[in-house]
Parts: C-alpha cells; sequence; structure tokens
C-alpha cells in the first residue's frame, strides 16, 4: 500500500538509520507513523473523524540478489470517514499541505486534478495524500528501511492491528466516508 511510496530504497539511504547508525526499530517507526498522521489531521478545522488500518511491513529486497535484505517499510492507512464534499476536498489538501511545508516537510508530487501530495520529512518518512472513488478521502505514511521482525512477507505488527472496521455487502473492511459534518460535509 503505502510502502511504494519509498520504494527503491536501501538500507543505507538517508534517514534510515537512528543515532546510533542502526536500523531502526519497526514497532518506533510504526509509533512515530501514528504521531506524523495525528499531527497532519489534528491541523485540519474543523475536525475530522477517521479510523485507521493496521501497521503493516512489506520486506524490501537487496537490489542485486532480490533476495530479503533484513529491511522492511512500516506503513499504516488512516481513513477518513468524515464525508468530504466534493466543493471541499481541494480545501482539505490545501490544509494537509499547507501543514506539511510548515512542517519543514518537503512536497516531493502535487496532482491538483485529484487531488493528492506526497510530502516526506528529513528523517526519511513519507505521508500522502490521496483521493478514492468515489470521495474516499485517505492518508498513508511509511517509514524509511526498518528492521524486519523476523515474520514474512506483508504483516500486520503485532500490537498495532488498527481499528475495527464494519464490514461492506462482500464482507471486506468498509473504508468508505460514513459520517456527515455540516462544513466538510457540504
Amino acid at each position: 500500500m503505502s510502502a511504494a511510496l519509498v520504494a527503491g530504497c536501501s538500507a543505507d539511504d538517508a534517514g534510515s538509520k537512528g543515532k546510533a547508525g542502526e536500523i531502526q526499530d519497526p514497532y518506533k517507526a510504526g509509533k512515530h507513523l501514528d504521531v506524523l498522521l495525528n499531527g497532519v489531521t489534528s491541523a485540519v478545522k474543523p475536525s475530522l473523524k477517521s479510523r485507521d488500518g493496521a501497521t503493516e511491513t512489506q520486506q524490501l529486497n537487496h537490489n542485486v540478489s532480490n533476495k530479503p535484505d533484513g529491511t522492511v517499510i512500516v506503513s499504516k492507512t488512516r481513513y477518513i470517514r468524515t464525508k468530504v464534499a466534493r466543493s471541499k476536498v481541494d480545501a482539505l489538501a490545501n490544509s494537509m499541505q499547507g501543514y506539511c511545508k510548515g512542517e519543514g516537510y518537503k512536497i516531493t508530487s502535487v496532482n491538483p486534478k485529484e487531488p493528492s501530495f506526497v510530502a516526506l520529512t528529513s528523517d526519511g518518512y513519507s505521508l500522502r495524500f490521496s483521493v478514492g472513488a468515489p470521495g474516499n478521502v485517505y492518508l498513508d505514511a511509511a517509514s524509511p528501511p526498518a528492521r524486519d521482525p523476523g515474520t514474512s512477507g506483508d504483516d500486520t505488527l503485532s500490537g498495532m492491528e488498527g481499528d475495527t472496521f464494519p464490514k461492506d455487502a462482500k464482507g471486506q473492511p468498509d473504508i468508505m466516508p460514513d459520517l456527515e459534518d455540516a462544513y466538510w460535509s457540504h
């Protein structure tokens, strides 16, 4: 999911190492994703309601051997439950992008048609604001490479399963906005 934001990174990329020069703990990275997501969503006024997906890991492979290199990308998606009217999506994107710029994040990609943007922090984390169909607004956050927690493949970090979602007609998690707001929904 959001690991694609930093695909191609290696454990040697800037921002991937902690103070002691070691690859960071994946649980610490997961907690930092919460800090980033909380910061950008709390900057929006009036406030929005949201649900968090699980904090997941995606194994990274060595560039030459294409075998696991002992690191993962840690990622999380925050789904906005508040229905955002099409006429307000630009204002929401601008509010979140303004927060990111104010925090010193580098805006690396902007698509005004959707709208969407990607912001990178100085320590290698990324945030992506996107709008899906129909009106599904979400934020993805991803870490720089972190130490593999010892699980295989794409996995949810234990204790970071995210919120419980209602099921849609197909039995899948219903991530669609479901709450009206006097400002954002009209």
